[in-house]
């Protein structure tokens, strides 16, 4: 069986707004995810637990800063509910 290559589209405005703010290496993988799970799902909404971040080296806290640096930037927009995970709209997609 013959396994192709996954990978993730990275939006130009995306790498432009990352690269103004000078974004960490954690802020890089919540956005890769982002955009995995938008794409993945077809579907510019996406739930951001905490266990799929930790597996990918993002903590709870860097969810949260990050979230909010993401936000500040206009490349989503955040939901928050109390004891829920933050649903996120991903922008700029295109």
């Amino acid at each position: 069986m013959k396994r192709t290559a996954k990978f993730t589209k990275f939006p130009d405005a995306w790498e432009y707004q990352l690269a103004r703010i000078k974004a960490d290496g954690c802020t890089y993988r919540l956005a890769l995810y982002l955009l995995r799970e938008t794409w993945r799902t077809d579907n510019n909404r996406v739930r951001v637990a905490n266990g799929v971040l930790e597996a990918k080296g993002v903590s709870r806290w860097a969810k949260q800063r990050d979230l909010k640096q993401l936000e500040r930037t206009g490349l989503i927009a955040v939901r928050q509910q109390p004891r829920k995970s933050p649903v996120v709209t991903v922008r700029f997609t295109d």
